[in-house]
Order: structure tokens, then C-alpha cells, then sequence
């Protein structure tokens, strides 16, 4: 009996610190959803409060992170009793932020910019490392799309901009300050954009390398640290008690070095990232002013060659004009059973008769109608008398007119679809591509 009464005693113990550790949780990220600062970016929740200041519980249900808890609607409304934050609805269906919403407009001097994160860095080890120089109010990671993965670098936006600064001193005074006057290209943010693997793989090694060289040196102060606490223990409890402070405070120094976190304002990101744009800028000008002198000598050639532009777009459109109306040629072929094969059946009849220009097989599960378009009429009156399952009818009168009018719509939307204009970066990109494989010509005195 006693030892099944310390059993029964054990349990409701595990649950009961299960339970409060769960409930501490969803209180922290609840709190986090209904926060200034995560409102003044989450369009999905700013714009639902702004219909109605009370919100489903259900609606949080399918968030990822609360997902991940495995919660019920009745723990999120136990964990929210001691919120000072959000408040639930009389009947404890829906939640309410009781106090009014106060947007930061500094909130740029407040962000810093972070380069060479872990690749399994999350929201909790970026602001738990951060956090010793303010309070942390949002982080963000940018991921990329096919993979989920991070992109090796984030955002981190405190409190005040006083402890931004703080954060960037402390970072500047171990080395790990990103210059202003570094070149934008050699930035983690652009290079993922623009360069999506090699970037990755970049990130991945010199992670590898910063921690391979350092190991043994971070080793070997450690030890020293060690062997300097023991002598200054016998000659001065004072000076032992500041001594194991300022070693605390170099561990901490060695162990964020060994991190190879880079950091810097966002201001002055923005300045870098700017300063890059106008550079690509710069570029595509200059790409399409070359563009336009080669289109100009092109239009000077035709000119001494006796040839107009407006032919040049007539013949550009003759590819999309309207079939020329033929009597007799469109045969109506009915089979026995539905198309299972549309291959199959498209060869089978191209063996019957070489002068087939089309065939239109319906795309319908329980469609057993053909339409086969022959080059001339005698064609289709010779494919109407050979052996072949089903039956051949050639269209006329206002049935054929009908269906030469759904051939020539078919075909316009077709290549409607086909002929898409592409702008602005996209097509600049797709001329250079064409000017890069254009063949060099020499003259003969050359």
C-alpha cells in the first residue's frame, strides 16, 4: 500500500509541472501575438482587430508555434488568467488586448542587423543571446521558400534605441562590427538573393573555420583563467571576487566571438543595401542605353536595305493570323468507346492518312468524339471510306462554320498566353542573355 501511494502521489506532481510550464509557454507567445511591436507588422492580426477587438481562440489554434504546444482552447484560457495583457470575452470563447496599441515610429534606430547566424538559430537563441544588452521585442529571421531554411542572417529590435547602441558598442569592441564602408555585394541579405546555393554553402564554411582555428586558443585561456582563480584565492577574497567578474565577462566576450556573429544599425544597412541598389541601377542604364544604340543600327540597316518596320511587324503576326476557311476538310470522327489513349489514338490515325494537320480529341472522361483536320477535302473523303473503328461524318454548313470559328478562338487564346510581354528587370535580363550568344561578324579587310 505504501508503495502505491507514493506512485499516485508522484503523478499529478509531473502533470502539475507539465501543465505550468505549458501555460507559462502559450502565455509568453499569446502575449507576443497581441505585442506593439509584432502588431505593427503582422498584417493578418492588425487587420482582424481592426474588424473586431475580440478574436476567436480558434484563430490561434492554427498558428505554427501554438500548434507545435498541442494545446486546447481550455489551456489557452487558464494560461491567459494571469495576463495583464489580453483579456478573455464573457463566455471565454475570444480573446481582447485591453490596452490601446502605441506604434513605434523609431523602431528603425531600435532594429540591428545580424549576419552569420547559426542555421538552426530560432526566435528563443537569437533574443536569449541578445537580451543581456536590453529587452528583446522582435526578432526576425528571413527563411527562404523551397527549403524553410534560414538565410543566414536577422533583425533584432529592442526596447529604446539605447540599448540598440549598447548592443553595437559591445559588438564593436570584440571585433565583430560590420563597417559602413563594406562592399554591399559581400553582404549575407544580398548574396541570398541574389545567390541562393553558393551563399548557403559560404555561410556553412566559414562557420566550420572560425570554430576550428579558435577551439584550441579558447582552450588554453580557458585553462590560464583557471590557474589564475586558484593562486588569487589564497592572497585576497576582494580581489578574487573582482577577478572572477572580469572573467565573466571575457568568457562572455570569447563565447559570442566564437559565435562569428557580425553585426551593424539598420540604418546603416539600409545605407549599404541603398548604396547597391544604385549601383544595379547604374548598370541597367547603362545595359540599355547599349541596347538602344544596337536597336537604332539595326532600324539604319533596314532602312538602306529598303525594308519598313511595319513589315517586320506583319510578319511578326502572320505567325498568329486566323486560319483561312476551307470547306470539306474537317472530319467528325464518333467512336465506339471513349478515349482512354490519347497517344495511341493520335498515332492510329496519322497511320491512316499523312495529310492530317490536327486532332482535336476533347479532353472529357466520357467523351467519344474526334476531330481530324486534313489538308484538303479529298483527304478527308478518302479517310471517310477506309476501315477504321467508329463513325466518319465531314462537317458542312453551319456546323463547320461553328467549329472553324472555335479553331480560330482556340488559337488566339493560345498564343495570347504564349506571347506574354515580359518588363522591366525580367526583360532587360532576357535581351542580355540574347546579346551574349549573338555569333561576332568580321569583314573581310578585317
Amino acid at each position: 500500500m505504501g508503495e502505491g501511494e507514493c506512485a499516485v502521489e508522484e503523478q499529478p506532481k509531473k502533470s502539475r509541472h507539465r501543465k505550468k510550464y505549458l501555460y507559462s509557454t502559450i502565455l509568453q507567445q499569446m502575449e507576443f501575438y497581441f505585442s506593439d511591436s509584432n502588431l505593427a507588422k503582422d498584417r493578418f492580426l492588425s487587420q482582424l482587430i481592426s474588424e473586431s477587438p475580440y478574436i476567436d481562440i480558434s484563430v490561434f489554434l492554427q498558428f505554427n508555434k501554438i500548434k507545435k504546444l498541442n494545446c486546447t482552447i481550455e489551456d489557452i484560457q487558464k494560461a491567459l488568467k494571469k495576463s495583464e495583457l489580453i483579456s478573455l470575452s464573457e463566455d471565454g470563447t475570444k480573446l481582447c488586448r485591453n490596452k490601446p496599441i502605441k506604434i513605434n515610429e523609431n523602431s528603425e534606430s531600435c532594429t540591428i542587423y545580424v549576419e552569420n547566424i547559426k542555421a538552426d538559430a530560432s526566435h528563443e537563441t537569437l533574443s536569449q543571446i541578445f537580451s543581456d544588452f536590453g529587452k528583446v521585442v522582435y526578432v526576425s529571421i528571413p527563411k527562404y521558400k523551397h527549403n524553410k531554411e534560414n538565410k543566414g542572417f536577422a533583425f533584432i529590435e529592442y526596447e529604446s534605441e539605447e540599448q540598440a547602441t549598447e548592443a553595437i558598442t559591445f559588438f564593436e569592441s570584440i571585433g565583430c562590427k560590420i563597417s559602413s564602408e563594406k562592399n554591399p555585394e559581400d553582404l549575407q541579405s544580398i548574396l541570398t538573393f541574389e545567390h541562393v546555393e553558393t551563399a548557403e554553402n559560404q555561410v556553412k564554411s566559414s562557420k566550420k573555420r572560425k570554430v576550428s582555428l579558435e577551439d584550441s586558443n579558447d582552450a588554453k585561456k580557458i585553462k590560464i583563467d583557471n590557474e589564475q582563480k586558484l593562486e588569487l584565492q589564497a592572497d585576497n577574497i576582494e580581489d578574487d571576487g573582482k577577478r572572477k567578474k572580469k572573467n565573466k565577462k571575457e568568457k562572455r566576450k570569447l563565447y559570442i566571438k566564437e559565435l562569428g556573429m557580425q553585426i551593424l544599425s539598420k540604418k546603416e544597412w539600409k545605407k549599404l543595401r541603398n548604396r547597391y541598389l544604385d549601383l544595379q541601377k547604374k548598370k541597367m542604364k547603362e545595359f540599355k542605353q547599349y541596347l538602344r544604340k544596337q536597336h537604332s543600327g539595326k532600324k539604319k540597316e533596314y532602312s538602306k536595305d529598303g525594308k519598313d518596320s511595319e513589315r517586320s511587324e506583319e510578319n511578326d503576326d502572320a505567325g498568329i493570323s486566323k486560319l483561312t476557311y476551307t470547306p470539306g476538310v474537317i472530319v467528325k470522327l464518333k467512336l465506339l468507346e471513349p478515349c482512354t489513349d490519347v497517344k495511341k489514338l493520335k498515332s492510329e490515325v496519322r497511320l491512316l492518312s499523312p495529310d492530317i494537320k490536327y486532332v482535336d480529341i476533347p479532353y472529357s472522361p466520357e467523351n467519344d468524339e474526334v476531330y481530324l483536320r486534313f489538308g484538303c477535302c479529298n483527304s478527308a473523303k478518302d479517310f471517310c471510306t477506309k476501315d477504321f473503328m467508329g463513325q466518319k461524318v465531314i462537317l458542312a454548313a453551319e456546323e463547320e462554320e461553328l467549329y472553324w470559328a472555335k479553331i480560330n478562338n482556340d488559337r488566339s487564346s493560345k498564343f495570347q498566353k504564349l506571347s506574354k510581354k515580359q518588363r522591366g528587370r525580367d526583360k532587360i535580363l532576357k535581351k542580355a542573355d540574347k546579346e551574349s550568344v549573338k555569333h561576332l561578324r568580321f569583314d573581310e579587310n578585317d
